[in-house]
């Protein structure tokens, strides 16, 4: 068997499963890796169409001029 940066401390794994193993938690830590360095959203919320609460009156009597 190769040599693996995890120990296994409960269980007997074969080389494929440890593979797999290695795979998936090595793909989880460059996630966070990239989380973590990620840089602020400088934006803002600008250009968001997430609607984050519900209003459907909203455009219903809109105060605008008339004329």
């Amino acid at each position: 068997m190769t040599e693996s940066a995890y120990e296994i401390t409960k269980g007997a794994l074969d080389e494929a499963q440890r593979v797999a193993l290695t795979r998936t938690l090595d793909g989880i830590a460059a996630e966070a890796r990239a989380i973590r360095s990620a840089k602020p959203d400088t934006r803002g919320h600008y250009g968001v169409h997430a609607v984050r609460h519900a209003n459907p009156a909203g455009f219903r009597n809109p105060r605008m001029p008339r004329s």
